[in-house]
């Protein structure tokens, strides 16, 4: 991901999980060493353009999976258009075949030459081609931009109801929106890793939410994504974030297996339809009634889907 750094943030420490994205460029990798590091989650470039694949993919999953560090992937874009995003797709599918993201699968949309090119209606429908084509197949899909596309290209509503990661290279991250990853540097320094890499705060359990897991990898206590500061670890009336959004994704699972029967509202904020469905799952489980989704309530879900799908 190429931009150019403006400001060293090792002195900015704030409360949230530190993770690395890689690819080809930072060539063979010691997991042992950056697991020891602290990092605690790896977003791995599968693949760009029409065809292309990373030679180094494979081996960094394995080694994420054997040291224990979370993984998500993502695929840069050089689309031009609808049936080359469809190829990127279909590439990105052969690439992630029977293999388990516990972070989403983003699509990297920042080539200036080729996507960058294109109207912003045109990159809505290949963003929509990529991201509705992984979310098809089972995984968890995002965006990746800097906050200038963010602002000015991807502005479409379509993106708020999608994982976002923004990148922005300063002491503050100025995007208003919600967003559950911030690329904050291309020039980190990682025990384990030649040279420099782009490393990243993330504010959303992606493990616990996408497939219920509890890891070693933290769960952060405090969160400002968006402009929702929540320090209180369970997500509550008028919140409105996209951890909120990712667990309104599950309360509609378990409506669709009729676990439960209240709906959702249709936005990203914890409203009273939320509230309701939360407490049906509290009441489900067994668990204390009182319509706050926590750590507890939010591994319910997968509890009562897992029982529902065996």
């Amino acid at each position: 991901m190429r931009k150019k750094r403006t400001k060293c943030l090792e002195e900015m420490k704030p409360m949230a999980t530190k993770g690395v994205d890689v690819s080809y460029w930072q060539k063979e990798i010691d997991w042992n060493k950056v697991k020891a590091s602290g990092i605690k989650f790896a977003i791995i470039r599968c693949g760009y353009g029409n065809g292309g694949v990373d030679s180094y993919f494979e081996r960094n999953v394995k080694e994420c999976e054997r040291v224990g560090i979370p993984w998500g992937a993502y695929y840069f874009s050089y689309a031009e258009s609808v049936e080359e995003a469809k190829r990127e797709l279909d590439n990105c599918l052969k690439l992630l075949k029977g293999k388990k993201p516990s972070y989403p699968v983003y699509y990297d949309l920042e080539d200036e030459a080729t996507t960058g090119s294109q109207l912003n209606s045109t990159i809505l429908k290949m963003a929509k081609v990529f991201v509705n084509g992984i979310e098809k197949a089972g995984y968890w899909a995002g965006i990746y931009a800097n906050t200038n596309w963010f602002n000015t290209r991807l502005t479409d509503s379509w993106y708020d109801k999608k994982a976002k990661w923004v990148a922005q290279y300063n002491d503050k991250n100025t995007y208003k929106k919600s967003y559950g990853i911030w690329q904050y540097t291309s020039s980190g320094k990682v025990n384990g890793i030649d040279g420099k890499t782009d490393l990243n705060y993330g504010y959303v359990d992606y493990p616990s939410l996408i497939n219920g897991r509890k890891d070693d990898a933290e769960i952060p206590k405090s969160q400002n994504i968006g402009g929702n500061d929540m320090t209180r670890g369970y997500f509550q009336k008028g919140d409105r974030n996209e951890g909120v959004y990712a667990y309104k994704q599950l309360l509609i699972s378990l409506k669709k297996a009729k676990i439960i029967t209240q709906g959702v509202d249709d936005n990203n904020i914890f409203g009273d339809g939320t509230v309701e469905a939360t407490k049906q799952v509290q009441r489900a489980a067994k668990l204390e009634v009182d319509g706050l989704a926590g750590s507890r309530t939010i591994r319910a879900c997968y509890v009562l889907l897992v029982g529902k799908i065996s």
